[in-house]
Order: C-alpha cells, then sequence, then structure tokens
C-alpha cells in the first residue's frame, strides 16, 4: 500500500469507520485509467439497470445518493438541480446495480429559461431504453402530484410497457393520516398493482395508528398494506388507462429518501430482481462523471439553494486550477461568471456570500472524494 492510500485508509477509518474500497477518481488521468480498465467480472456475475424518473425536485437526486450510499448527484432545494443523467453503481457480492438518476420533466419553456442542455428529452428518453426496470417516483407532500400522474411520465411509461415499472412514494412522513397515502396509492395506480386490484382503506385487515413516531411500519412493510382481491382484473388492462394513473405498476414502494427510511427494502428488491449477465463497471466504481463536472455540479448546487430566483440559472463556471498534492488532497481554482448587475450580490457584504458559498462546497466535496480539499472561488462579469 503506497503512502497516499494509507493515509486515505486511516482517514476513511476514522471519519466513515470503515475502510471502502470505492472510489471517485480526483484527476482526469484517474478517471481516465478507470475507464480504459478491463472490467472484473465475478462469477455469476448479476446486473440491473434502474431508471429513476419523476418531475423536478421529487428528490431524485436524494434517493439515488442514498442507494449507492454516495453523494453522487447533487441536491437542492430549487429546480433543475440535475441538469444532465447521473449514473450511481451499486454492488453487492456478485450483483451490480446501475442507477440512472434522470433530469426531472420538463418541457420547451423550462429549457430555454433555466438555460438547459437541449438533450434533456433525448437524454430521458434513451435511458429508459437501456434500462430493466423504470421507477416513477412522485412527490406525496406535493398536491398537485398527488393527484395524477404527470402527462409526459405516462407517455414515457406507455411507450415503455414492455418493462417492469415501480411507485416510489417519497416524502410519506410529511402525511399525517393512512387514509391520505392508501388514497393516493390507489389514485396513481388507477387502483391495480401487479394486475391486481387493490383493496380501498374500509377492506384492509391492518388498522395501524399512524403518526411520526411508527411511521416507518408503512412503508417498511408496504406490500401489507396493498392488500389484493381475491380475483384478477377483468379485461385489458389498457383499457383501464385513464390519464389520471398506470395500471401496471408491479409494486409501490413509499419512502423517505431525506431520512434513509424505506431505502433498504427499495434496493434489496431491486437487487433480487438483477439477473445474469455481465458487469458494465469495475467493483469499486461509484459513478460515471468526469471530477471536474462534480467540482462545477456540486457548487451550481450551492448556488441554487443560496442565491435568489433566477441568479443560478446565470451562471459559468470554469476550473482554472486543479493539483493533486503528494497526500491526496485537492488543491482547486474555479472562476465563477455572472452579468455584472448579479456580481455584488454573490459576493455579498464584505465578501460573506461567497464565503458562505465555497464553504458549503468545501463540505460536500470532502465528502464526494472524500479527501480534504482547498477551494477558492473568484467571481467574475461576464465580457461584453
Amino acid at each position: 500500500m503506497t503512502m497516499p492510500s494509507l493515509l486515505q485508509y486511516f482517514r476513511s477509518i476514522r471519519k466513515y469507520g470503515t475502510y471502502n474500497s470505492r472510489q471517485i477518481p480526483k484527476t482526469h488521468a484517474e478517471y481516465k485509467q478507470l475507464q480504459e480498465q478491463e472490467i472484473k467480472q465475478p462469477d455469476e456475475a448479476k446486473l440491473l439497470r434502474v431508471a429513476i424518473v419523476g418531475c423536478p425536485n421529487v428528490g431524485k437526486s436524494t434517493l439515488l445518493n442514498q442507494l449507492v450510499d454516495w453523494n453522487v448527484s447533487s441536491v437542492s432545494s430549487k429546480v433543475h438541480t440535475t441538469r444532465s443523467n447521473v449514473i450511481g453503481v451499486y454492488v453487492k457480492d456478485n450483483i451490480q446495480l446501475e442507477f440512472i438518476d434522470t433530469p426531472g420533466l420538463v418541457n420547451r419553456q423550462h429549457i430555454i429559461r433555466h438555460k438547459l442542455n437541449p438533450n434533456f428529452v433525448t437524454e430521458l428518453k434513451e435511458s429508459l431504453i437501456k434500462a430493466d426496470i423504470i421507477t416513477i417516483m412522485a412527490d406525496v407532500s406535493n398536491r398537485r402530484e398527488r393527484t395524477k400522474l404527470n402527462r409526459g411520465i405516462l407517455d414515457l411509461l406507455r411507450e415503455n410497457r414492455d418493462k417492469e415499472s415501480l411507485l416510489i412514494l417519497n416524502k410519506v412522513d410529511r402525511l399525517q393520516k393512512k387514509q391520505e397515502i392508501l388514497d393516493i396509492t390507489h389514485t396513481l395506480t388507477s387502483g391495480i398493482v401487479d394486475g391486481k386490484n387493490i383493496r380501498k382503506l374500509d377492506d384492509f385487515e391492518y388498522k395501524l395508528e399512524i403518526n411520526n413516531r411508527n411511521f416507518e411500519k408503512l412503508f417498511r412493510k408496504t406490500e401489507k398494506y396493498l392488500k389484493y382481491r381475491d380475483n384478477e382484473t377483468n379485461g385489458d388492462i389498457e383499457q383501464i388507462e385513464d390519464n389520471i394513473g398506470w395500471p401496471n405498476f408491479s409494486q409501490v414502494f413509499m419512502i423517505s429518501a431525506l431520512h434513509d427510511d424505506g431505502v433498504d427494502d427499495l434496493r434489496s428488491f431491486l437487487l433480487n430482481k438483477a439477473k445474469p449477465q455481465p458487469w458494465l463497471y469495475n467493483a469499486d466504481a461509484v459513478t460515471t462523471q468526469k471530477p471536474k463536472n462534480l467540482i462545477i455540479e456540486t457548487i451550481r448546487q450551492i448556488c441554487l439553494d443560496l442565491l435568489r430566483q433566477e441568479i443560478p440559472y446565470n451562471l459559468y463556471f470554469q476550473i482554472v486550477m486543479w493539483e493533486l498534492d503528494d497526500v491526496g488532497n485537492l488543491f482547486i481554482v474555479v472562476d465563477m461568471f455572472c452579468p455584472s448587475k448579479f456580481q455584488s450580490l454573490i459576493i455579498g457584504p464584505k465578501g460573506s456570500t461567497i464565503s458562505t458559498i465555497v464553504r458549503k462546497s468545501r463540505d460536500v466535496l470532502c465528502d464526494v472524494f472524500r479527501c480534504d480539499i482547498s477551494l477558492k472561488i473568484a467571481v467574475k462579469a461576464n465580457k461584453k
């Protein structure tokens, strides 16, 4: 073991309680080397490719980070934090899961307004073609989302009806009544899960008292609450499609991604769904993102949280220095370009705002790269 890796070993033990051989490359050379490495296949290798789909801000990136046990996708309270597909990798024994965190569904107006990649929609459709399972994520605390599925999501499901799909109800901890959760489930599934009618509230055998303390009983044992009628659905399921819910979900999971509740059950379900096929990545892989992209998207995420309204969507970043020292620490300098009218707002009184952006960005990046990071950001006005 070399000196840098020895230091990383003890740092990992001190911070995380165990040594983790998984890694995110810290330089372009490391990234290129990992991309060119021959993939070592385990005996009886299994693989499952999972697409995570949903409207903006439903918690897709938070779920991805929990599923792969690493902060690989930027998370913000504002829309369109994820600006392109983000790949996360999880390995257990001979099973590899590839998660594709897709950008939130958008229309052309959103793409123009938020200066998004014009390939947003194309990338989403391509990810679904590659996926073995499609997971549709809904925010049950959002009144609009819990009354019907987005039309764009329904169109994507129809285009990929040959693939298995799951419904993930996120933020269930924000609801107080059992009936709300069950009604939402019934609405978004058109009353059908795995080809069978699900019973309504008054048909349930289990009468649980739902409150914040025992809420996890609901989403950790979802199947107990989705009791099926004895008979299968009558007629063609396609005739049941009502532009409100999707009657072809095979399972429903109720989770709180932020608090990591119910995520283990979802991951275990997906591990059991993996099929014999070669791995796509080596066992120590975490994500396919380039190191510099991780830096820029992390800073953008912090700006989205700290800066008001349209400012974060008008920023451009350029890395001007990137150095790795002998013990594996990173030294990074970034130029942040903005319209001149926003420059003083970004810097803040006596540099307070940009100092906060630097500090919070550094904290996240230290966790992403699992090393110490020195970060400097210079705010510059766009050249006319």
